[in-house]
């Protein structure tokens, strides 16, 4: 959630207050899995989080996984290294 000029959470604030971007779908990656912040990104739609350096296979899964809803129009979940279901996002508000 560190960057410089803009922070992560001011960019995901951001992209829901603009409503051609209000229905993307966001994956973080952070340095800082911990960092308390990104409670406040969940709540906001944003709760697909890894950690840096990522996991590229559960990386592309998570990518996969919102290309299959973009196109098929259904709610989107996130899936753990074993296929089990881990995080669904909320609906945008």
């Amino acid at each position: 959630l560190l960057m410089p000029q803009m922070d992560g959470l001011e960019v995901c604030r951001s992209i829901r207050k603009d409503p051609a971007l209000s229905e993307m779908d966001v994956i973080i990656v952070t340095g800082y899995p911990e960092d308390p912040r990104l409670e406040e990104a969940a709540k906001m739609g944003f709760s697909t989080v890894h950690p840096k350096p990522p996991d590229l296979k559960a990386l592309a899964r998570d990518v996969e996984a919102f290309l299959a809803k973009k196109r098929s129009g259904k709610p989107w979940t996130a899936l753990d290294s074993e296929g089990a279901s881990k995080v669904e996002t909320p609906a945008s508000a």
